[in-house]
């Protein structure tokens, strides 16, 4: 369909290249670095979250095992101790993913950015006309020829001021 608007190129005539974007992110070595960080950070804090399951589990137990033996009051003090560790344990899950998602953008963004400044640069010095990411149907870089904007508003316009006519 592109072709069709621009009659003046040819397929022949335009430089079309492909980037794997999450490759180039978490291959490169700063990227590397940053995964590694991210898995420690995983890694810790799903040590914290097997200790309050474990504290979950012992207070599961106790409440099955002494059920029957236990007073209202004593039992009820005990679901209220399970209750609230429940409660923590759902809080340390939300506050956890929240804070992986901000460190994940914190140390994603300078090397998108890098990346982004790496792309361009190579488009430019390799005349590329298009650049378009492998895993995502989207267009990374454009050279201005390829854009045919303009044109199209001028034929756009000359339509709707004949249709109001």
């Amino acid at each position: 369909m592109f072709l069709l608007l621009c009659p003046t190129l040819h397929a022949s005539d335009i430089n079309l290249v492909v980037i794997d974007s999450h490759k180039a992110i978490y291959e490169s070595l700063a990227g590397q670095k940053a995964f590694k960080e991210l898995t420690d950070l995983k890694k810790a804090k799903n040590s914290e979250l097997e200790k309050i399951f474990s504290t979950l589990k012992s207070l599961e137990q106790e409440i099955t095992a002494k059920s029957a033996t236990l007073n209202a009051v004593a039992l009820e003090e005990l679901q209220l101790k399970y209750d609230d560790e429940l409660k923590k344990k759902n809080r340390f899950v939300k506050d956890t993913q929240e804070e992986l998602k901000r460190k994940e953008l914190q140390l994603l963004k300078p090397i998108m950015k890098g990346l982004d400044e790496v792309i361009k640069d190579y488009a430019i010095d390799n005349s590329v006309d298009i650049m378009l990411d492998k895993r995502n149907p989207v267009v990374i870089f454009n050279s201005d020829k390829m854009n045919i904007t303009d044109k199209i508003l001028k034929l756009y316009d000359k339509q709707y001021t004949a249709e109001k006519e």
